[in-house]
């Protein structure tokens, strides 16, 4: 049981940490973006492709957020349904026992 719990809350740091940097890379992508609008002048066909090389990065970091928001959903569920639900049966048992 503990054991769960340390790996669920490793899997949540892991999450908070993929999320965050999903963040600072869609800042950075802003301003890169703004960068690349100022290149437009100087030559398009080198743009388009640091665009589309951009746009991947982007959509597998995009990825790595969600899923990392899903890991971190699960690992607490986990959490709630070893420590949680126990202890409510154990508080609320003579309310469940008597009205049954």
């Amino acid at each position: 049981m503990k054991r769960i719990t340390i790996i669920s809350i490793f899997f949540i740091i892991i999450g908070v940490v993929n999320i965050t940097m999903y963040a600072l890379y869609e800042h950075s992508y802003s301003r890169s973006k703004l960068n690349i609008e100022r290149k437009i002048e100087n030559s398009s066909e080198l743009i388009s492709n640091e665009d589309e090389k951009i746009s991947i990065t982007r959509t597998v970091f995009r990825w790595i957020a969600y899923l990392s928001g899903v890991l971190i959903f699960i690992s607490i569920l986990i959490i709630q349904v070893i420590y949680l639900v126990p202890f409510l049966f154990r508080k609320f048992k003579d309310i469940f026992f008597n009205v049954c």
